[in-house]
């Protein structure tokens, strides 16, 4: 998702399209850096969970741990969203 919002960005404030909530769509500078914001973060996340199953495939791994360490990597990012 990331990547589509790099290539193919929200321009105007829309209920449809890109990173919504409510101050993001309070203004058009709100929503601006709402979609800078959110398509950065979208896609370095996106990165890393492409790194991720990408061991998954490389490496045999126990199908438990993956699902912990998957848990585990989601809630870190969830938790560096919300405090960045």
């Amino acid at each position: 998702m990331g990547i589509v919002q790099l290539i193919f960005p929200a321009k105007n404030i829309n209920p449809l399209y890109g990173y919504r909530s409510n101050l993001s769509m309070k203004n058009i500078e709100n929503w601006n850096f709402a979609q800078k914001y959110s398509r950065k973060i979208m896609f370095y996340f996106g990165v890393i969970f492409l790194l991720i199953a990408l061991s998954g495939l490389l490496f045999e791994i126990n199908y438990i741990f993956a699902s912990i360490i998957s848990l585990g990597c989601m809630t870190t990012f969830c938790f560096l969203t919300f405090v960045f």
